[in-house]
């Protein structure tokens, strides 16, 4: 009997480990902005200003933000990016902390989006996109995600896009990101253990646009 309590617990253990998910992989570069925006490609010169800020969301000494001003003449949206190779299929997450100062002469909002794309250095076609839901000025750090978006079939690549946009012509609109975040979560993303096969529906329009910025 003690023998066989033994094979019992021992078959409980292996199969918890069997149901429990892989640790998730983030896989943006300087997503923290510890010392620097490194990693990030800057927005056009008419559009944006991007730039480290010492304004961390966690007040840490060790650590900033990017900060990143919209000074298009229009009103029109300014982004910075990020390409970074993904596998297809796979389920991932991704989002942002995101402050956006009040009292400002302009108003706007901000959000990130994720963009599929055909080649592991986001060139060739755009296929699918997600976004987040968008930061309206608020004195506070808002955080702002997407969860359980499968990257579609033929897609090796992301591009991470932190988007400001000005809702008036002139002037500019200023706005901090912080913990920006891109997880792998593999194939099977929470839900199946629960019985709850929600997260693996998604429907995202497709993009249509070239350059560095799809």
């Amino acid at each position: 009997m003690f023998r066989g309590m033994l094979t019992f617990i021992a078959w409980c253990l292996l199969s918890a480990a069997a149901v429990t998910p892989a640790h998730s992989t983030d896989f943006v570069i300087n997503g923290s902005f510890d010392a620097d925006i490194g990693g990030w490609v800057p927005p056009h010169p008419i559009d944006g200003i991007t730039e480290w800020d010492s304004f961390d969301v966690d007040e840490s000494l060790y650590s900033g933000s990017l900060r990143f001003t919209n000074i298009t003449p229009h009103a029109f949206s300014a982004l910075t990016t990020q390409c970074l190779p993904i596998t297809p299929g796979n389920v991932f997450s991704a989002g942002s902390m995101i402050f956006i100062p009040t009292g400002q002469a302009s108003t706007g909002f901000a959000y990130l989006d994720i963009r599929w794309k055909e080649y592991a250095d986001c060139s060739g076609n755009g296929l699918d996109n997600a976004a987040t839901t968008v930061a309206f000025p608020e004195d506070n750090w808002q955080s702002k995600a997407v969860s359980a978006v499968t990257a579609p079939a033929g897609a090796q690549g992301v591009r991470v896009r932190l988007i400001v946009y000005k809702s008036s012509a002139g002037g500019e609109f200023l706005t901090f990101f912080d913990d920006v975040f891109l997880n792998d979560h593999g194939i099977f993303a929470d839900g199946f253990e629960s019985g709850n096969t929600d997260r693996w529906t998604v429907a995202i329009p497709e993009s249509t646009l070239g350059s560095d910025y799809e």
